[in-house]
């Protein structure tokens, strides 16, 4: 069988970006919020996919899979690339396994590409990235530096679907009391979550309200990285609803890159 001929990015990147954008303009947030940051979502496409949607504007990509994240981020830090995208950043929005984590921190954090995990489920990840970032730190004299995490919560009950689980204050506040309290090297960003298929208003609603009790819960005490309570949630076939929402971050990929290729 002959191979799949090599899509022309620059003729279609542009154009469905601009439809997303459209889109994201003309759909109203609640209390007239700004308008959501767009993660281009490009696991499984190639660099010259991800050039493309820079020169169109695109700055934040996420990322699922480590050994894909870690490629990208050698290309575009390597230094004879580095000067032509100075502003490109990644976000890990894959389940990361506590034995990956010094990879996503060697080839992202320590290149000042990765700055946001929006998979933070549990406090052993939670330290296992904080350490990893604090001696990251050390060893390039930083003093403040901090990789900003995200809790993804579970909204929709299916077990495929990670995150905390319910009740969320036996959950979701003792994580974000560790991060706080033990995780230098960590800035709580807000909450994460992947709606259900046929019912992603619910899910939206659900982490809503987890958004709500956390707030109220933690009250001034509560210390968010980039002053702003990121609430990340809505992909390709549900983001119009996940802005109308209150959704802060949106990932999006086959509705920008096309239908993905996955590895037989």
């Amino acid at each position: 069988m002959s191979s799949q001929p090599t899509p022309d990015w620059d003729t279609i990147i542009p154009v469905n970006l601009a439809m997303i954008q459209s889109k994201i303009k003309s759909t109203p947030s609640p209390n007239s919020s700004p308008p959501p940051t767009l993660t281009a979502v490009s696991k499984t496409k190639p660099i010259p996919a991800l050039i493309s949607a820079y020169n169109s504007g695109q700055k934040r990509f996420g990322e699922n899979y480590i050994q894909e994240l870690v490629e990208k981020c050698e290309y575009f830090s390597h230094p004879t690339n580095r000067p032509n995208f100075p502003d490109i950043k990644f976000s890990f929005i894959g389940t990361l396994q506590s034995n990956k984590v010094n990879k996503v921190i060697e080839a992202g954090y320590k290149t000042g590409l990765v700055d946001i995990c929006e998979t933070v489920a549990t406090s052993k990840l939670a330290k296992k990235l904080n350490d990893a970032v604090v001696s990251a730190n050390e060893n390039a004299n930083l003093l403040d530096g901090k990789l900003t995490v995200l809790v993804q919560v579970n909204t929709s009950g299916e077990e495929s679907k990670g995150g905390c689980e319910p009740p969320y204050s036996d959950s979701v506040f003792p994580l974000i009391s560790f991060i706080l309290e033990s995780c230098p090297g960590l800035g709580f960003g807000g909450l994460m979550t992947i709606g259900k298929i046929d019912d992603s208003a619910t899910a939206f609603t659900v982490l809503n309200n987890v958004k709500h009790a956390v707030e109220s819960e933690f009250g001034d005490s509560l210390l968010l990285a980039n002053n702003e309570f990121t609430m990340s949630m809505g992909m390709s076939g549900d983001f119009v609803e996940a802005i109308e929402h209150g959704a802060t971050s949106i990932r999006v990929g086959s509705s920008i890159f096309g239908v993905r290729d996955y590895p037989k």
